[in-house]
């Protein structure tokens, strides 16, 4: 099966529990090979985690929207350190690269399919939303930072008035479960063991939606910088991390 490390923040402006860190903590402890860390509300922080979790499959971070009413799948980071208020450290950049290496705004798509696993959970009854704006705080500069580095994914929770606790971990429970019939298939066809499990980690559910996962090209990327909350299929979040 897959090893996943988990991720969720810590306390920060208007959230003094935050719900990610609850979630990041009982997710990870319903499988045996997967991980879990709290993260500090810092770009510093931010890029220390980054560098965690090095022996797992996929990372999955999970950071609050404390407008949103579903869990929400982010396709991308965007190359842009601009923060709506000081960090927990006292930074609060504006208009800075996070990669010297990349034109300033540029999108960095995350080589998981979340369309299809957003299709997988909705098939199961639960509500899933994708969006192409993780916001310009900790939460899109730790997800840049992180896709520099290996597979992974961000998650934006609700809060537990607007969803459940229980509910949300069911939701978070069967999106990271892979098929381990599909890992051992396509280890069989001659596929890089690492890169079935990030497949089957992915949600590909078939050998075949596994394939086109491993082989497509990566998702076309919105060629401007969408505004805060701009992009998201429903009501919009004022509130990340």
């Amino acid at each position: 099966m897959p090893r996943v490390h988990w991720t969720g923040f810590g306390k920060f402006h208007g959230v003094a529990d935050n719900p990610s860190a609850t979630l990041a903590e009982r997710v990870a402890a319903k499988f045996a090979d997967d991980s879990w860390e709290v993260v500090e509300v810092s770009g510093e922080a931010a890029r220390d985690a980054a560098l965690n979790g090095s022996d797992a499959d996929v990372v999955i971070h999970l950071g609050v929207a404390v407008d949103y009413a579903n869990i929400t799948l982010e396709r991308c980071a965007y190359n842009d350190a601009t923060f709506r208020c000081d960090d927990e450290r006292g930074w609060r950049p504006a208009g800075e690269k996070i990669s010297a290496d990349s034109p300033f705004g540029a999108p960095s798509p995350t080589p998981l399919d979340v369309e299809a696993a957003a299709a997988k959970a909705k098939d199961l009854g639960f509500s899933v939303d994708v969006s192409d704006d993780a916001g310009r705080f900790v939460c899109n500069y730790l997800y840049y930072c992180s896709l520099e580095r290996r597979p992974c994914v961000f998650v934006h929770v609700p809060s537990f008035d607007k969803l459940g606790l229980e509910d949300q971990l069911a939701t978070l429970e069967e999106e990271s479960t892979p098929r381990d019939e599909v890992v051992e298939d396509l280890v069989a066809m001659g596929i890089d063991a690492a890169m079935a499990r990030q497949a089957a980690a992915a949600g590909c559910t078939s050998v075949e939606t596994a394939m086109e996962f491993i082989f497509s090209e990566p998702p076309a990327m919105p060629r401007r910088r969408p505004s805060r909350g701009s992009s998201r299929s429903s009501s919009s979040a004022r509130t990340w991390a």
